[in-house]
C-alpha cells in the first residue's frame, strides 16, 4: 500500500500528532441524522503502533465510537483486557479458512506465520466475553472465492460481516491484481453461497466494488486523507496544516454511496470510559 508513495510506506505520524488529528475528529460538525461517529484503526498491521491502545483511549475519552481492524496476530488475551476499556469493536480480518490459502493472499505476519480458524475464534470469544462487538471482514478474490465460510462464520458468534470484493487501485496493486481479481457474478455467487448466515442474527455486509469506491473516509500515515475513487490514490493537504475540513473537502467521499453500502449502521454509542493517560487503565502496548 502507499507504493505511489514511498514516504508513506511503513512511515508513523509522531505520537502528539496522532492525538491531535483524533482531536479534530471528535471535534468536527455530526452530519445529520448521526448521533456519534465511529474511528476506525486500521493499517497494514495497527497493532505495531505501540501507542495504539492509548489512542484508541484518547478518542473514545472524547465520545468517539472506537473500531479495530487486525489480523489478530497480537490480540492475545493480556491485549484485549489492555483494550478492553475503550475499545467498542474488535475486527478480524479472515479471508480464508484454509492456511495455505492465506499463505498465498499474504494473510500473515512479519514472521510468515498464519493465525488458524480456531485461534481466531478464541480471539473472537475472548473479545466478547470482554464486552468488546465483533466483526469479521473477509475480501473474495480469486483464491478463496470457492471456499464456503458459513459454519465458522455461524459459530463465531460475530456481530457483522463484512464481505468485500477485492479492488484495484492505481498504483498499489496493479502487478498482483490481475491474477486476483473476481468478476462480479463470482463475487455474487460468494455471498449467496453464504446467505443463510444471516439467520443466525448475524448482519451480513456485501461490498462490490461499485458500493467501495468513494465511500470511505480515510487517513494515510502522513495525516492525509485519501481515496481511490477515481482508481489511484488522491491525498489532501496534511489535516495539521489546513484543518479537517479544507482537507475533507479536496477528497472524494458519496455520502449516498456509504449509506447504501451500510456505512451508517447502529455501532452504538461508546461506553463511559476515561482518558487512558489520566486513569493510566491503559497501557501502552510493548
Amino acid at each position: 500500500m502507499f507504493n505511489d508513495d514511498p514516504s508513506a510506506r511503513g512511515a508513523m505520524l509522531p505520537r502528539d500528532q496522532m492525538y491531535r488529528i483524533v482531536e479534530q475528529i471528535a471535534s468536527a460538525a455530526l452530519p445529520a441524522g448521526m448521533k456519534s461517529r465511529k474511528l476506525t484503526f486500521a493499517g497494514g498491521e495497527p497493532t505495531l503502533c505501540p501507542w495504539l491502545p492509548d489512542l484508541i483511549g484518547h478518542a473514545s475519552s472524547l465520545g468517539l465510537v472506537t473500531m479495530l481492524v487486525t489480523n489478530g496476530s497480537r490480540c492475545d488475551e493480556a491485549y484485549l483486557t489492555r483494550l478492553a476499556p475503550v475499545l467498542d469493536w474488535l475486527t478480524v480480518s479472515i479471508d480464508s479458512l484454509n492456511p495455505e490459502t492465506n499463505q498465498r493472499i499474504g494473510r500473515n505476519d512479519s514472521r510468515g506465520v498464519v493465525l488458524s480458524a480456531v485461534q481466531c475464534a478464541e480471539i473472537l470469544t475472548q473479545a466478547r466475553a470482554l464486552s468488546i462487538r465483533t466483526k469479521v471482514n473477509t475480501v473474495v478474490s480469486r483464491l478463496n472465492a470457492s471456499e464456503d465460510m458459513s459454519a465458522f462464520i455461524r459459530d463465531s458468534g460475530i456481530d457483522r460481516w463484512k464481505i468485500l470484493q477485492i479492488m484495484g487501485v492505481g498504483g498499489q496493486n496493479d502487478p498482483h491484481f490481475k491474477d486476483l481479481s473476481v468478476t462480479r457474478e463470482v463475487f455474487d455467487e460468494f455471498v449467496e453461497r453464504h446467505a443463510a448466515v444471516a439467520q443466525s442474527g448475524i448482519r451480513v455486509v456485501p461490498e462490490p466494488v461499485t458500493a467501495i469506491r468513494g465511500s470511505y473516509c480515510m487517513i494515510d500515515p502522513h495525516g492525509r486523507f485519501f481515496d481511490s475513487d477515481s482508481g489511484p490514490h488522491r491525498y489532501s493537504a496534511p489535516i495539521l496544516d489546513v484543518g479537517i475540513e479544507r482537507a475533507f473537502a479536496t477528497v472524494a467521499f458519496d455520502r449516498e454511496r456509504f449509506e447504501v453500502r451500510g456505512g451508517s449502521y447502529d455501532f452504538g454509542s461508546p461506553r463511559p470510559k476515561e482518558d487512558p493517560r489520566m486513569s493510566g487503565s491503559v497501557r501502552s502496548a510493548s
